[in-house]
């Protein structure tokens, strides 16, 4: 993503909220794959969340 970000001057938040395919030079290509990469962020980042609620209980 930061390789992204670097390269058009914008944070993958403003990125998800205000572009699109056409705003890249790329398109598509970049598009997929700048979005794909927050999805898996967001995936990740939930993943974790739902790890750190785990109660462990020894016995």
């Amino acid at each position: 993503m930061k390789k992204f970000e670097t390269e058009y001057n914008v944070t993958s938040e403003v990125f998800q909220k205000k572009f699109s395919a056409e705003n890249l030079k790329k398109g598509d290509q970049d598009y997929i794959e700048w979005a794909g990469e927050l999805k898996i962020r967001e995936k990740i980042v939930e993943d974790l969340r739902k790890l750190k609620e785990i109660e462990y209980v020894a016995h």
